[in-house]
This record gives structure tokens, sequence and C-alpha cells, in this order.
């Protein structure tokens, strides 16, 4: 049998390559319909996508769609209108500089959201990320069943 466990590396390599595309042809757009018409060209395009998934999904699930409640919706405009921005800075930003400087720039987002989290919303780290993985194995044992009884170990120690 195949082991499907390292497929996502697959995909994440597909996924990367198509962003880069997307945005050098983005690119080529701001030159012809100027920063405004591509970012709206990249959005407008995608809008009726979303809702044909979104109805796919929910056919296939034989579900209805979902009501959240109001107070969703101003922060779902901000998310979007500050995505909007954000495109528009780019393909401005890829206009007057290079395009590997503005692509590399726009890759620390990870970090960049990590830092505002935490400036700004006091979010760290949960406890789960900050401890520290066994480096033992548990040869035999579940990964469960070898988790718990390397905590049951660790909790021995401390009290002994």
């Amino acid at each position: 049998m195949l082991d499907s466990s390292w497929i996502w590396i697959v995909f994440t390599v597909i996924a990367a390559a198509a962003q880069t595309v997307r945005n050098a042809t983005q690119r080529e757009l701001t030159a012809k319909l100027g920063t405004v018409g591509a970012t709206h060209v990249r959005f407008l395009f995608g809008f009726p996508f979303a809702f044909v998934f979104l109805a796919a999904v929910m056919i296939a699930l034989g579900q209805e769609p979902p009501r959240p409640p109001l107070v969703f919706w101003p922060w779902v405009i901000v998310g979007a209108l500050a995505q909007v921005a954000a495109t528009a800075l780019m393909l401005a930003a890829m206009n007057d500089r290079s395009f590997v400087v503005v692509y590399a720039y726009i890759k620390t987002e990870p970090v960049q959201v990590a830092l505002f989290g935490l400036v700004f919303l006091g979010d760290w780290r949960s406890s789960r990320a900050r401890r520290r993985t066994p480096r033992r194995r548990c040869s035999g044992l579940p990964p469960a069943r070898c988790l718990r009884s390397q905590r049951w170990a660790f909790a021995a120690r401390s009290c002994a």
C-alpha cells in the first residue's frame, strides 16, 4: 500500500507554484488595467466560484448554508477590505519594484500575523505548543498510549 502521509508536500509545492504564477500574471494585468483594475479582477473573478463551491459543499453534505450571527459580518467586511487593500499595495509595489523582492516580502506574512497577534491581541502560544515533545520512543505502543505513559512518567519524576 502506498504511504500517503507525504502527499501534503506535493500539494504545497503545487499551491506555491500556482500562487507565484497568479501573482506574476496579475503583475502583467497591472500594466494594462492599473492597480485597482487588476485588484478587482482578482477578487471579482473569484467571487462567483466561491458561491459555486459553497453550494456544491452544501449539496454534498445535505445541509443548508450556515447562518452566522450579525457580529460576524463587520469582521468579514473589515477582513475583506484589508485583503483587497493589501493586494492593491502588493500590485503597486510589484509595479515599482522587483517581483522577487516583493514576493519575498509578502512571504513574511505568517511571521507578521504572529507578531501582530502577540502585540495587539496578547495571543501567546498555547500550552500544548509550548510543551516539549518527548524525545523517547515507545516501541510497540500506539501514539496516544505512548504519550500518556510518558506524561505519567514525567509526573512521577516531578513529584519524586
